[in-house]
């Protein structure tokens, strides 16, 4: 199967977890201007590495723990991902004009979601692709394990969207 195929079901999966959250209520907070966020006190660098760190680790395990498991981590990470933003979004939506406007800074953050998406649908293809592996493992030799894996230069494209993806959102909370 092609990597459009992969890549299409990875945005599925991800689109499925928003869906689940959109079926469930939420208890919306109470904005509170005593309440401190532990980005306060970082600065814009270390606020910086700390989310590519956690970004990059989510991209590749999506890519190799997906590909070493025939999918199913990759299936697991992009649905929980979609349901995290679908909780978030659907908060927002509930609220009125004048409390969305307290949550601000989930709104600026909402700008860096897209490059995050196709960065993780990106990784996730090549997890996904470990199905072909495992459906035609009997005839793979030791060394065609080793060709088949994803390689640097297949992962470049989604780790550049990913520093992206940081300098956005944490330009987002620091200038928040």
């Amino acid at each position: 199967m092609s990597n459009t195929f992969w890549f299409y079901t990875c945005l599925f999966f991800w689109i499925s977890g928003v869906f689940l959250a959109s079926n469930l209520t939420y208890i919306i907070p109470i904005a509170d201007q005593a309440v401190n966020s532990v980005y306060e006190s970082m600065s814009f660098w270390e606020v910086f590495c700390y989310l590519f760190k956690t970004n990059i680790t989510v991209g590749l395990l999506c890519c190799y723990m997906g590909y070493a498991t025939a999918g199913l981590m990759t299936v697991f990470i992009l649905i929980f991902n979609g349901y995290l933003f679908g909780m978030a979004l659907f908060v927002i939506a509930k609220l009125q004009h004048h409390e969305v406007l307290e949550f601000g800074l989930l709104i600026k953050l909402f700008g860096h979601v897209p490059l995050e998406i196709i960065s993780f649908c990106l990784f996730g293809m090549y997890g996904l692709s470990g199905f072909n592996f495992v459906l035609n493992s009997n005839s793979n030799s030791n060394k065609e394990i080793l060709s088949d894996l994803p390689s640097i230069k297949s992962i470049f494209f989604p780790f550049v969207l990913l520093v992206i993806a940081a300098i956005i959102e944490s330009y987002s909370i620091k200038s928040f």
